[in-house]
C-alpha cells in the first residue's frame, strides 16, 4: 500500500572454474564377490577464485577408508569415512560419504551419492550435498565420469558439475 516499502536482497550468482582435487586409492582387499576396501588419500588445490567462492583458496588434504559391497551382479552400495586438513588455516573436519551405483551396461555406470563434511576452511559451516554421475570405461586402464551436484545446505554450492577422469 501507500508509504510501504520492501527490501530486496539482489541474489549473488557466480560461474566458473573450481578447485581441482588429485586423489590416489589403494584397494587392500577385494572379495570374491566384489566387495572391497579401500584407502585413499586426496590433495584439493586451490585452482577456484575465493574471492568469487569458487575455492577455498587454500590447498586441502584428506584420507579416507571406504568399503563397496554389491548386490547382485550389476549394482553395489557404498560408503566413506574420512578426514580432511586446511594447510594455510591448520583447521580440519571429519566428512562422510554414501552412495548407490549401477551398471547400465560393461562399460557404462551409473550412481548417485549424498556427503556431509565438518567445516575445514576458517569460518566455513558444515556443508551437505547430492551427486549424481555416469561413466564410461573405454578400456580397462581409463575411466570417464560426468557429474553433477547439488547442495543441501547453505554452505555447499547450489550446484555444480565436472568431469572426473580415473587411470588405473
Amino acid at each position: 500500500g501507500p508509504g510501504s516499502s520492501s527490501l530486496v536482497t539482489p541474489e549473488i550468482s557466480e560461474q566458473g572454474l573450481g578447485d581441482t582435487t588429485l586423489e590416489v586409492a589403494f584397494l587392500p582387499y577385494m572379495g570374491d564377490n566384489g566387495a572391497r576396501l579401500s584407502i585413499s588419500g586426496a590433495a584439493r588445490l586451490p585452482t577456484g577464485d575465493e574471492e568469487r567462492s569458487l575455492g577455498a583458496g587454500e590447498t586441502v588434504l584428506s584420507g579416507a577408508l571406504g568399503a563397496s559391497h554389491p548386490f547382485g551382479d550389476r549394482a553395489a552400495i557404498y560408503g566413506a569415512i574420512g578426514y580432511s586438513h586446511a594447510i594455510d588455516s591448520d583447521r580440519g573436519g571429519v566428512f562422510l560419504s554414501g552412495g548407490l551405483e549401477g551398471r547400465v551396461s560393461d562399460g557404462v555406470l551409473i550412481g548417485a551419492s549424498a556427503e556431509w563434511s565438518e567445516a575445514s576452511v576458517a569460518g566455513a559451516p558444515e556443508r551437505t550435498q547430492a551427486t549424481l554421475y555416469s561413466s564410461f570405461a573405454p578400456n580397462e586402464h581409463l575411466q570417464i565420469a560426468a557429474y553433477a551436484v547439488a547442495g543441501l545446505s547453505d554452505a555447499a554450492p547450489d550446484a555444480g558439475g565436472g568431469i572426473r577422469l580415473t587411470l588405473r
